[in-house]
């Protein structure tokens, strides 16, 4: 009786969407007409034979690699200078750290196309002022790498702290017995670091690395409001091409099909993190 509520509230708010998500990608629903034909795997197999999808499938996991390791290094490293007992204005500079986490993706977004302009962005006006806009005029949004690179970038800036606050929650609970006992056997920072730290803080590379490759592979609004999956199809992700296929084009069936790959796809390969992830922690 005390659990009923709450799976009440599951139901309804995650058990029923999903159910009727995997119904509607089996229909030709527009969200127009009251007349709706089920048309069976018909979407399925339309996505997959779709070029565009891969496209996006390839980017989103490009993305999902550079973001995934690079928030994590400087997580790891922003966590571990900042864990310093003595070091002085700590708390100043976690805060710093972590403030961008709390903005929203469109004042990121914006702030970095802004800085990044090749005319009128501080990217600009440092050419200028180097006398080298003539010689280096490259614009990172006209090539599908480097604009792939500048939305990874971004993510990797607003979102570093966040991780960092968890690391650093996995680090002040680490037994300084370990450590005491490391120094008295003479080790060095180092290896400190990868025999003690490291396997210790496993949960908490788990906890992060989840919470950011799920992110990551629903990313959506750093790539529409960044490149709108431009130039071409060159940055479209998962997320984008959902939304101009459901929303912009109209297609609701199709899109749900799209969304229920997407949730498979997360599905399995969180299931294997985690898995992986929980055969390396330690216990202390």
């Amino acid at each position: 009786m005390f659990v009923l509520p709450m799976l009440i509230i599951f139901s309804i708010v995650v058990i029923y969407p999903t159910i009727g998500g995997f119904f509607y990608s089996l229909t030709d629903w527009n969200a127009m007409s009251l007349k709706i034909n089920f048309v069976g795997f018909y979407n399925y197999t339309r996505v997959l034979g779709d070029p565009v999808f891969y496209t996006a499938v390839q980017n989103t996991l490009f993305l999902t690699v550079v973001i995934v390791v690079f928030q994590n290094i400087f997580g790891l490293l922003f966590a571990v200078l900042l864990n310093n007992a003595v070091l002085k204005g700590k708390n100043f500079f976690r805060t710093i750290f972590f403030i961008p986490s709390l903005l929203s993706a469109i004042v990121t977004c914006y702030t970095w196309l802004y800085i990044s302009n090749v005319y009128v962005g501080t990217y600009g006006l440092l050419l200028n002022a180097l006398h080298v806009s003539d010689l280096v005029k490259y614009d990172f949004f006209l090539k599908p790498t480097s604009a792939l690179l500048m939305i990874a970038f971004t993510m990797v800036w607003q979102y570093a702290g966040y991780n960092m606050v968890i690391y650093l929650a996995g680090l002040q609970s680490l037994p300084t017995q370990l450590f005491e006992a490391a120094d008295i056997d003479g080790a060095n920072p180092i290896q400190k670091f990868f025999r003690i730290t490291l396997p210790l803080i496993v949960p908490s590379i788990t906890v992060n690395t989840l919470i950011n490759v799920v992110g990551c592979l629903k990313i959506f609004d750093q790539v529409y409001i960044m490149t709108k999956g431009g130039p071409g199809y060159s940055t479209t992700t998962i997320g984008t091409f959902l939304y101009n296929s459901a929303i912009s084009g109209g297609q609701l069936g199709y899109g749900t099909a799209i969304s229920t790959i997407l949730f498979l796809g997360v599905l399995v390969i969180a299931f294997i993190q985690v898995t992986v992830l929980r055969s390396k922690e330690v216990e202390f």
